[in-house]
């Protein structure tokens, strides 16, 4: 084991993280790494099953890479594996720990290079392996001998990945010193990472803990952020108690429900076939049919045009989404008729409310249509968008812009007691940009003057007929 910094036994070192990161770990600048009383508390309380509820900025990845990485030099012959929903999002916490044996006195631990693909890899000459992989495709998970796993963003991970993958690792691994699970999230909706943060609670075998940072318990965020944020979003805004309050909150106000949100990226279609990332942008197939929304950006929002394949209506995934901010409308309509020809002529949408009607007038050449927002009108493309969601026809990437955008917009009631929907933090310009996409997706397509209808759906029978006979004919595929 290389020197340490300070006088300390080699047992501690050995059965503390807290003490080997005291002795061995430092910051990007060199300074002493000197974890907080919420992150000491968390690394010296650990179980075979932990849960850990924080908020943003506690400082969970710096945390989990000074577990990790104590583990690893302490422990021979294991296998750690960092996990996220995306192979990417994993790559925040490996890339902590990856920096502790790049440089320092652990640097002569290290075994060869760090590999970077397909998946990261750290191995170090006491046999002990680190891998980082991304959980929403369990196949690259599945079968796999682990001692610890650390898994980032549980809550935005597939259900039965935790249940049915990640939690049997320890089936047999399980018994060895300090081998174990440890969740780590946002709150995100319910599933679960809630139930097992609630399992934990009334645990009587010893083997399970949970924990609940709010963003406010780690000493170096900033106050006055934290009640500026707090007085924007109001005290009981779904962002400000999931998001820095770590609370699990129900989403009855939310538009795009959180269980909603999770099947659109859980069911996303294209994916790398060797580290499961999403491909996006997707590139153009030959005879699909695409359209383009196009929200445009004023001084302080950002320009979104998000493309679609609509080939299949009762399966749209979302192929492209371009955001900028700040470039002009010159860059802006360069991008749309850009957009337009990549993805096969694709119809296009544009907001059109203020000086986007110019922009309109100005792409006539890719015959783009413009949308003039009003309260309603807005209100009822942003419901034409959530009625593709909750029919399981809308398919998203795991991106986390995106999904931010869509859990944070909600309903509101205004003092008038009318309702209205908007944005409870930052932006929603992805959201307006999907439902002018959405809008042109909904829209049927026709056989000449009739509405093309799937005749396979009529079933024989011999009850007698009630209702509308014709109304099933309409009806999309599951």
């Amino acid at each position: 084991m290389p020197r340490h910094r300070v006088s300390i036994s080699a047992q501690e070192v050995t059965d503390d993280p807290v003490a080997f990161c005291r002795a061995f770990l430092t910051k990007p600048n060199g300074e002493p790494l000197e974890p907080h009383a919420g992150q000491i508390e968390l690394l010296r309380h650990v179980k075979p099953l932990t849960v850990c509820c924080c908020g943003r900025q506690w400082g969970k990845s710096v945390a989990m890479s000074i577990y990790a990485t104590w583990f690893a030099t302490t422990h021979s012959n294991r296998q750690v594996f960092i996990i996220a929903p995306t192979l990417d999002q994993s790559r925040i916490i490996f890339n902590e720990i990856a920096s502790h044996f790049r440089t320092g006195p652990l640097a002569s631990l290290l075994e060869g290079k760090i590999n970077e693909y397909p998946f990261p890899r750290i191995k170090l000459a006491n046999g002990t392996e680190i891998h980082g992989r991304g959980a929403n495709s369990p196949q690259f998970l599945r079968g796999k001998k682990c001692h610890l796993a650390i898994v980032d963003e549980a809550a935005f991970c597939k259900d039965t990945t935790l249940t049915d993958v990640v939690e049997p690792f320890m089936t047999v691994t399980g018994q060895e010193k300090d081998s174990g699970i440890i969740f780590i999230s946002t709150p995100f909706g319910l599933g679960a990472f809630k139930d097992y943060y609630d399992a934990a609670e009334v645990d009587d075998t010893d083997t399970m803990v949970r924990f609940h940072f709010p963003s406010s318990s780690n000493p170096h965020a900033d106050p006055r952020f934290l009640e500026r944020v707090k007085k924007r979003y109001g005290e009981e805004s779904m962002t400000w108690r999931t998001e820095y309050l770590a609370e699990f909150v129900d989403d009855d106000l939310a538009v795009f429900p959180s269980s909603v949100i999770r099947w659109a990226y859980e069911n996303y279609p294209y994916l790398d076939k060797d580290t499961a990332q999403p491909l996006f942008p997707y590139s153009a197939e030959e005879k699909h049919r695409y359209v383009q929304g196009v929200d445009l950006a004023n001084v302080r929002d950002w320009f979104v045009s998000t493309t679609l394949d609509v080939t299949n209506p009762t399966r749209v995934p979302l192929v492209s989404m371009v955001r900028l901010q700040k470039r002009g409308y010159t860059e802006y309509k360069r991008i749309i008729r850009e957009q337009h020809t990549t993805y096969n002529r694709a119809e296009t949408l544009i907001d059109a409310t203020s000086l986007g009607e110019s922009v309109v007038e100005d792409l006539q050449d890719i015959t783009a249509e413009g949308y003039k927002f009003s309260n309603q009108s807005k209100y009822e493309i942003v419901q034409e968008l959530s009625r593709m969601m909750a029919e399981r026809r809308l398919l998203i990437p795991y991106n986390r812009d995106i999904i931010s955008e869509l859990q944070n917009f909600t309903y509101e009631f205004t003092a008038n007691k009318n309702l209205r929907m908007e944005a409870k933090k930052g932006h929603d310009d992805i959201v307006m940009s999907l439902a002018l996409a959405a809008h042109l997706a909904l829209i049927p397509r026709r056989l000449g003057l009739m509405i093309g209808v799937n005749f396979s759906k009529i079933a024989p029978t011999a009850q007698p007929v009630t209702g509308d006979p014709f109304a099933d004919l309409f009806k999309l595929d599951d």
